[in-house]
């Protein structure tokens, strides 16, 4: 079994990233490190479910979540790594023209959490 993690490791290693010659990797920051590890954190305790109590500050998901959505968006659009049939590029399109409507509503919400 792939561990999230390992699995967001590993788009930051040459050896699992460079598959042909457009391959990139992923350049992580500090930001990303700590947005992935809050969402796998979530992620476990949703999955896992454990019976306690706990809260999860709102104003502060819109920038992990937007931290989060940069590595999607890497690893869909700029890795070098996701074939696309033919090159499509309308998919291309529709999923970064996706990919903004969402980063627009993150900011929107981070906006409105910040009032």
């Amino acid at each position: 079994m792939l561990v999230f993690g390992k699995l967001y490791k590993d788009i930051k290693s040459p050896k699992k990233m460079k598959q042909n010659i457009t391959s990139r990797i992923y350049p992580g920051s500090n930001d990303s490190d700590y947005a992935m590890e809050k969402l796998n954190e979530f992620r476990n305790n949703f999955i896992h479910f454990i019976p306690c109590r706990w809260s999860i500050e709102l104003a502060m998901l819109p920038g992990i979540f937007m931290q989060v959505l940069s590595v999607i968006e890497f690893l869909i659009l700029e890795s070098g790594n996701v074939r696309f049939y033919d090159e499509d590029e309308d998919e291309k399109k529709c999923l970064s023209e996706l990919i903004e409507k969402i980063r627009a509503e993150l900011i929107q919400l981070e906006s409105e959490y910040s009032m």
